[in-house]
């Protein structure tokens, strides 16, 4: 109970206001992928391309996981391709020669 307490007291106010809304917990397959090629349409993808240029490890390792979550939608892998994903992270593997530990991790 009290450590249910502590997590709340942790809690942004976003957070506490996502958690008042029942409706945006309730997210289906279907409307994650809407958004997913929305933001695919929206040229996002390329975008964090264009941002892990001289990007720091944490922000590297945040575009990275970002681009992998987008990646789990199928019918948006073709864009991702099109939009120069697979190159960059092919480039940002190639490039490694003395990675960091945040960098072995990604």
């Amino acid at each position: 109970e009290q450590y249910d307490e502590l997590k709340a007291m942790q809690k942004t106010t976003e957070e506490k206001e996502f958690d008042d809304e029942p409706e945006l917990k309730e997210d289906s397959p279907e409307q994650c992928a809407a958004r997913i090629g929305k933001m695919a349409a929206a040229n996002v993808p390329r975008a964090l391309c264009l941002l892990a240029d001289g990007a720091s490890d944490k922000t590297l390792e945040q575009v990275i996981l970002g681009l992998n979550r987008l990646a789990n939608e199928p019918s948006v892998r073709g864009t991702m391709i099109q939009q120069g994903v697979l190159s960059k992270l092919i480039k940002i593997e190639k490039e490694e020669k003395n990675p960091s530990e945040i960098r072995k991790k990604i």
